[in-house]
């Protein structure tokens, strides 16, 4: 399984990491800099270690520690169905973890807000 941005929802890079915006409630959410990373090297199609090492080299953050916090920053955003799991070669599957405390230091998202219906 590989994660894709759903159609609706679009990501831009900013100076403090990316933004992503869904068309269809009108709201965005606001990456920091390492939530960025991960979710880019995802989108790639890298798995949650690929991403996982690839955070733990940019960032003070062991990788034992990133594993589970790409995880949840990837289970946030497919609950927040920002995302979808494509299948393609079957290779690997993200998701399912618990959200830890952990996750919003080295790769959260936060929801910033909303245009008015």
């Amino acid at each position: 399984m590989s994660l894709r941005l759903r159609p609706e929802v679009s990501m831009t890079d900013t100076d403090a990491g990316a933004v992503l915006l869904d068309g269809r409630a009108g709201r965005y959410w606001q990456l920091n800099p390492s939530g960025a990373l991960v979710l880019r090297s995802l989108l790639e199609g890298g798995t949650a270690e690929h991403a996982a090492r690839a955070l733990s080299a940019r960032y003070p953050v062991a990788p034992e520690q990133a594993v589970p916090d790409v995880a949840a920053l990837a289970a946030q955003l497919l609950s927040a169905d920002l995302l979808e799991q494509s299948s393609d070669d079957g290779a690997h599957q993200i998701g399912g973890a618990q959200q830890s405390g952990g996750a919003q230091q080295s790769g959260g998202a936060q929801q910033a807000g909303g245009a008015p219906r």
